[in-house]
C-alpha cells in the first residue's frame, strides 16, 4: 500500500493505493472518494483541501494522461479535460478559483476554474501562480515561442520580458500587480536595462535593480535600490527619485503610513544611517543591516554606532536612538528592542558588554 497523507486542522487527507484491486481512492476524514479506474493513480504531489468550504481538488493520473479532480460539499465530482501532464494545483484564499497548468502536445496552459488560457512554450513552476489579497486577480510566468518570459495578468500577457530574479506580487491593500522587467539592448551588461514595472507601467531603466522592491503604503510608489552598472555604487529609488550614492545601501525600513523610510548605507569603509534623506554619520565602524530597529509607525530608529577606543585598538559602541548617541559606550551592542507604539513610557531595551565611559 502506498500512502500520501497531510493534515490541515483536525482534517486527514490521504491518497491510498490498493495493490489488491488495483483501485485508488482520496480519503477525507475517513470518507474516501468513489474508486479511481483501473490503471489510474492518485497524484500525490498534487492535493489540495479547502477547509471552510470543505472541498478537495487532487490530480488524477490515467496511463499516459493526467486530469484534475474537483470533489464538492454538495457530493457533486467534476474532472477536468485530460492532458499529458498537470502541475502546479493552486487555489485562491477565498476559494474561488482553482487554478493549474496543463501541458499538450508541447504547449502549456494556464486553467482558471476549468477555462485554459492561450498557449505558451512553457509555464514557469519556478515563479508559482500568485494571487491577490483579494483574490480576484492572479498572474503567472509563461516563456513565448520566442524564448522571451511575460508575465501574464488576468490572462493577458504584458510586453515586458520579466527578470527572474524579483518574483512578481501583489501589492496588499491596492492589488497593483509588481514585478522586475529588462530590457536587453545587447549582450553588454552595461547597455541594458531593468525597470519595476507596476500595474503595467513601465519604471525608469537602471542597470541593475536589487529586490526586494517594496510599495510605499500611502502612494503606492516602489521602492528598491538601484545602480546604473553592475560594479557602480547603489542608490535608493522612491518613485521615479534617487537618493544619493553609496557603495552598498541595504533593504529600506518603510513605516505602516509610508512617512518615514530608514536605510543603512556604506561607502568608503564608513557607514551611514539615512532616515528621509537625512544623513547620519559617517560611523567609523560597520552598521548591520539587521542592526537597524524601527517601530511600525516610524517615530522611533535606534541602532548601534561604533567609534575607535581612545586605545585605538578596539572599537566601543553607542546606542543611537532618534539620532542621538548613548553617553555610555559598550563593547557590543545587541537584540535591541523598542517599546510598542502607545505604551505608557518609551523604552528601549539592549543586551550588551560594558565598556569604558569617554
Amino acid at each position: 500500500m502506498r500512502t500520501a497523507i497531510r493534515l490541515w486542522g483536525l482534517i486527514l487527507v490521504m491518497a491510498v493505493a490498493g495493490h489488491g484491486q488495483n483501485r485508488r481512492s482520496v480519503i477525507v476524514g475517513l470518507k474516501p472518494s468513489p474508486p479511481q479506474d483501473e490503471g489510474s493513480s492518485v497524484g500525490n504531489h498534487g492535493i489540495l483541501f479547502f477547509a471552510p468550504d470543505q472541498w478537495l481538488a487532487y490530480i488524477r493520473v490515467n496511463g499516459d494522461h493526467e486530469s484534475v479532480v474537483t470533489r464538492f460539499p454538495d457530493g457533486r465530482v467534476e474532472e477536468s479535460e485530460t492532458w499529458d501532464s498537470v502541475t502546479d494545483l493552486a487555489i485562491s484564499a477565498d476559494g474561488r478559483t482553482l487554478t493549474y497548468v496543463g501541458t499538450r502536445d508541447g504547449d502549456s496552459r494556464f486553467v482558471v476554474n476549468g477555462e485554459p488560457g492561450p498557449a505558451y512554450a512553457n509555464i514557469d513552476s519556478y515563479i508559482r501562480t500568485v494571487f491577490s489579497e483579494d483574490s480576484r486577480h492572479w498572474a503567472y510566468v509563461a516563456t513565448r515561442n520566442d524564448d522571451r518570459m511575460v508575465v501574464v495578468h488576468d490572462g493577458i500577457a504584458d510586453p515586458f520580458e520579466v527578470s527572474y530574479s524579483v518574483r512578481p506580487f501583489f501589492g496588499p491593500k491596492s492589488g497593483k500587480l509588481v514585478y522586475l522587467a529588462r530590457r536587453i539592448e545587447s549582450y553588454d551588461p552595461l547597455t541594458s536595462k531593468n525597470f519595476v514595472v507596476v500595474d503595467g507601467k513601465p519604471g525608469k531603466g537602471f542597470g541593475q535593480v536589487v529586490g526586494p522592491i517594496q510599495l510605499k503604503p500611502d502612494t503606492d510608489e516602489p521602492i528598491y535600490i538601484a545602480s546604473f552598472g553592475p560594479q557602480e555604487n547603489r542608490f535608493l529609488v522612491v518613485g521615479e527619485l534617487e537618493g544619493k550614492a553609496y557603495g552598498n545601501v541595504y533593504a529600506p525600513r518603510v513605516s505602516k503610513d509610508g512617512k518615514t523610510i530608514a536605510y543603512v548605507a556604506d561607502l568608503n569603509r564608513q557607514s551611514f544611517v539615512v532616515i528621509n534623506d537625512r544623513e547620519f554619520g559617517p560611523y567609523q565602524c560597520c552598521i548591520g543591516n539587521s542592526d537597524l530597529v524601527m517601530d511600525p509607525d516610524g517615530r522611533r530608529i535606534a541602532y548601534p554606532a561604533g567609534e575607535p577606543a581612545q586605545s585605538g585598538r578596539e572599537t566601543l559602541y553607542r546606542l543611537v536612538v532618534d539620532g542621538v548617541p548613548s553617553a555610555q559606550t559598550y563593547e557590543r551592542i545587541e537584540n535591541v528592542v523598542l517599546s510598542r507604539p502607545g505604551s505608557p513610557r518609551s523604552r528601549v531595551a539592549f543586551t550588551a558588554g560594558r565598556g569604558s565611559s569617554n
